[in-house]
């Protein structure tokens, strides 16, 4: 996904190169201005399965506005926001300075970016992820982990102004990876024999409206199960035969 914005804002439109720069041709244009912006703070790590009330995270918007939304709003998908590469929601938005904003009342890792939770750094990118501010990259699998050039600038103005700018970036598929399973728990019996269970999630139809499992949306379900020591170093790794 993309978004654009500056402090004068014309749209964006974004060129993609495949011959190094011979020809460009044009994959997306914004009309409407994102809400963009820098962390001030590193956020900490925080739980992914209840609210983190405890962490507060600042922001330094370049562009557009932020507003708190009811507990209930956000439950229903407002307030969303990528911070460097874990996707937050936030109930309460404060204005504390020029364009300046403390965020509390979190949900974290959403959409599976448990992984971005200790991550974060100061400076790193804040990206609010309206629906009507950003707009869809299509890649094919074909430009998954190679590295392309494109040029983005006003809409108002030529692609050879020099308002536009060079960028390269390489897509990683990462909207098309399968989530990792969450309530993972391990038992052992008298014998000692370990038990792990799990709880499996999908990318597709996950609202669990029939409040049972979620439909497979993958071709097949498989697994891989990593031991570790006391050390964090994997010290078994095997896939189940069944599921």
């Amino acid at each position: 996904y993309i978004a654009g914005g500056s402090t004068l804002y014309y749209g964006t439109a974004l060129y993609k190169t495949v011959d190094g720069g011979e020809s460009y041709s044009l994959v997306q244009q914004l009309d409407a201005r994102g809400t963009i912006g820098t962390a001030v703070n590193a956020l900490p790590s925080g739980p992914t399965e209840v609210w983190d009330y405890k962490n507060v995270l600042t922001v330094e918007l370049i562009c557009g506005e932020l507003e708190s939304r009811t507990e209930a709003a956000v439950l229903n998908g407002y307030n969303a926001a990528l911070v460097g590469n874990e996707i937050i929601q936030f109930q309460t938005a404060i204005l504390v300075g020029p364009n300046v904003y403390e965020l509390s009342g979190l949900l974290r890792g959403k959409l599976s970016t448990e992984d971005g939770l200790e991550t974060h750094i100061a400076g790193e990118r804040f990206v609010l992820l309206a629906s009507d501010e950003i707009g869809l990259l299509v890649e094919t699998a074909d430009d998954w982990d190679e590295p392309r050039n494109y040029k983005y600038g006003p809409q108002t103005v030529e692609i050879l102004d020099a308002a536009y700018v060079n960028v390269t970036h390489t897509s990683t598929g990462r909207i098309a990876q399968c989530w990792s399973p969450c309530h993972i728990t391990a038992t052992r019996d008298v014998e000692g024999n370990l038990t792990i269970t799990w709880v499996r999630r999908a990318r597709e139809n996950y609202e669990w409206l029939d409040k049972k499992d979620v439909p497979l949306v993958e071709s097949y379900e498989q697994y891989e199960i990593d031991i570790y020591d006391g050390n964090g170093l994997v010290v078994q790794t095997f896939v189940p035969s069944t599921q």
